[in-house]
């Protein structure tokens, strides 16, 4: 009986997640602030996942997962903030 309780309360949280993360999708479907940087600096250097430079702005190389993940979603998707949102 408890693992139906636990399997019910993980399917919720993730309907929540999904409803709420459509909502925040939906309403602000554009960049935010900081994406153009990032997104500016990867045009810049397209070829390296990673920001070794630590004069260029937003200099990510003690965040490497992060800058990848943004290197990667330019890549993919180029300026489709809503499929970078949804990835």
């Amino acid at each position: 009986m408890n693992r139906k309780k636990d399997l019910f309360n993980i399917l919720l949280l993730i309907i929540i997640s999904i409803i709420v993360s459509g909502v925040t999708i939906y309403s602000i479907p554009d960049f935010i602030t900081d994406d153009y940087c990032l997104f500016t600096n990867i045009d810049k250097i397209p070829d390296i996942p990673i920001s070794l430079n630590p004069k260029i702005e937003f200099f990510l190389f003690f965040r490497p997962v992060s800058y990848f993940s943004f290197w990667l979603d330019y890549h993919l998707f180029y300026n489709n903030s809503v499929l970078m949102k949804i990835h």
